[in-house]
C-alpha cells in the first residue's frame, strides 16, 4: 500500500480527527464509543496482514500515463503507517487493552505529534508550489551571469542535500547511543531482514505493533537488495567513525561525494559555447531538485520523530528486552540508510533512484 506525498496531509488529518473522536467518546458517555474505535480503525488504514510495506520507487509516469511512486511518496507512506501504528497502541492503552490502567496522555501527546509532522508537510509542499510559480521567469542577461546563476543555484541544491543529511545522521545518532552498542551493529549486518516482536494482547495494540513490523521490516530492508548492499557499508563505517569519536560532517560530504560535483560544477559553468538558455534552464531544474529534497527532507525528520514515539510506547506497555532494543536499533538504523540513500540520490552520487535526477546528473544537461 503506498500513495503519493501530496496525498499525506488528508491522510494524517483523518487519524487525527479519528484519534480525537475516540479521546471525545471516551469523555463523553452519550457518545457511541464502538463506532469511534471503528472509525479509528478505518482512518489507520488496512489490517497489516493484508498491505506487506515495501519500498519501490518507480520511474514517475508510466507510458500509459498513471502516476508511479516516488521516493518521497514510498517514504511518506512509511510515516503515515509508522504514526498509525503508535495512534493504534496509544489508543489501545487509552481503553486499557493492556489491562494496566487507561491512560489517554499517550494518545493525546501521539496525536500532537502527527499534527506537527502533517503542519511541517504541508508548509513543504506549499512552498514548493509557489516557488515553482515564482521559476526563473527573466533570462540572465549575460552568458557570465548565467553561468553564475548556475553554480548558485548547484550550489544552493548541494548544501541543503548535505545539511539536510547530517541533521537526519545526528538525530539518529542521538537515539542510537542510547542503546547497547552489540544491538546497534546487529542491526547494521541484519540491514534487509525481518524484525522481530513480542506477541501482544488487545485488538488494537496488536494491530498497532503488527503495523509496527511491517514499517520496521520495510526500513531495514531500504530500497531492494542492491540499495542495501550499497548503503549498508557506509551506514557501519559512518557509525564507526561515531563510536570512535572520529565522526564530522565531512564524512557525509565523502559520501554524497560533493567535493567531486562541486568540482564538475565549475568545469561545466568555464566551458565555452553555453548558452543562457541551457545555463538557466539547468538552474530551474537544479531549484526543482532543492524543492523536491526539501520535501522528502521534512518526511525523514517526521518518520525519525514518529520512530521516538513508537519506542516510548513500547516502553510505557514495560516491552522491554532485547527485541525491544534491537527493533529500536533497527529503526534508527533504516532512517540513517534512509538518510543517506536519500542524500546519495539527490545529489546524484550513486545509482539513480525511480527517476529521481540528482544534482550531478542534471549539471550535465547544460550542454546536452
Amino acid at each position: 500500500m503506498s500513495f503519493q506525498l501530496s496525498e499525506y496531509p488528508l491522510q494524517s488529518r483523518r487519524l487525527i480527527d479519528a484519534g480525537r473522536r475516540l479521546l471525545e467518546a471516551l469523555d463523553d458517555v452519550d457518545l457511541n464509543r464502538g463506532i469511534a474505535i471503528t472509525d479509528l480503525e478505518v482512518a489507520a488504514g488496512r489490517p497489516a496482514g493484508e498491505a506487506r510495506l515495501r519500498f519501490a520507487p518507480g520511474a514517475g509516469t508510466a507510458a500509459d500515463g498513471a502516476t508511479v511512486v516516488t521516493l518521497e511518496d514510498d517514504l511518506s507512506t512509511a510515516l503515515i503507517e509508522l504514526q498509525s501504528a503508535n495512534v493504534l497502541i496509544s489508543a489501545g492503552i487509552a481503553l486499557n487493552e493492556h489491562g494496566a490502567g487507561a491512560d489517554r496522555a499517550l494518545l493525546t501527546t501521539t496525536l500532537g505529534g502527527v499534527a506537527t509532522a502533517r503542519a511541517e508537510v504541508e508548509t513543504a509542499l506549499a512552498a514548493s508550489a509557489t516557488r515553482r510559480f515564482e521559476a526563473l521567469t527573466e533570462p540572465s542577461p549575460t552568458e557570465g551571469a548565467a553561468a553564475l546563476r548556475f553554480q548558485e543555484s548547484a550550489g544552493k541544491a548541494l548544501t541543503a542535500i548535505e545539511s539536510g543529511t547530517v541533521a537526519v545522521v545526528h538525530s539518529a545518532f542521538e537515539q542510537l547511543q542510547r542503546i547497547e552498542g552489540a544491538k546497534v551493529l546487529e542491526a547494521i549486518h541484519g540491514m534487509g531482514g525481518a524484525v522481530r516482536v513480542a506477541e501482544v494482547t488487545g485488538r488494537l495494540i496488536r494491530r498497532g505493533v503488527e503495523k509496527l513490523k511491517v514499517v520496521l521490516d520495510a526500513l531495514s530492508a531500504l530500497f531492494g537488495a542492491d540499495a542495501v548492499a550499497s548503503v549498508k557499508a557506509k551506514v557501519q563505517d559512518i557509525w564507526k567513525k561515531f563510536t570512535e569519536g572520529s565522526f564530522t560532517e565531512a564524512a557525509v560530504r565523502w559520501v554524497l561525494d560533493v567535493e567531486r560535483i562541486e568540482a564538475r560544477v565549475k568545469e561545466i559553468a568555464a566551458r565555452q559555447g553555453l548558452t543562457i538558455g541551457m545555463l538557466d534552464g539547468v538552474s530551474r531544474s537544479l531549484a526543482a531538485l532543492d524543492d523536491d529534497y526539501q520535501r522528502v527532507l521534512k518526511v525523514l525528520k517526521g518518520i525519525a520523530a514518529a520512530i521516538v514515539v513508537a519506542m516510548g510506547i513500547l516502553g510505557f506497555l514495560h516491552m522491554v528486552g532485547p527485541w525491544v532494543a534491537l527493533a529500536g536499533a533497527v529503526a534508527y538504523v533504516g532512517v540513517l540508510g534512509a538518510a543517506l540513500l536519500a542524500g546519495i540520490t539527490y545529489a546524484g552520487a550513486g545509482p539513480a533512484i525511480g527517476s529521481t535526477r540528482g544534482v550531478a546528473i542534471v549539471i550535465e544537461s547544460a550542454y546536452s
